[in-house]
């Protein structure tokens, strides 16, 4: 199965006209599953330097008390 980039990189467009078989459809959905994955490790590894440089302003003390 052939794929063309178009304007946005983030979403490939196939080019043929048929649909994907049984293993070429596991194979899409695997790699999908495998690039949340992937992204979500990174937003998992970024959350220790998020709250080792958080600053407590009297927005958010305001804002914690509010609720």
């Amino acid at each position: 199965m052939s794929l063309a980039l178009g304007d946005n990189p983030a979403h490939v467009e196939p080019s043929g006209d048929r649909l994907p078989d049984e293993d070429e459809f596991y194979l899409l959905n695997v790699g999908a599953r495998l690039a949340h994955l992937l992204a979500v490790c990174s937003h998992l590894h970024a959350i220790p330097i998020m709250v080792g440089t958080f600053r407590s302003t009297p927005e958010s003390a305001a804002a914690s008390t509010a609720t």
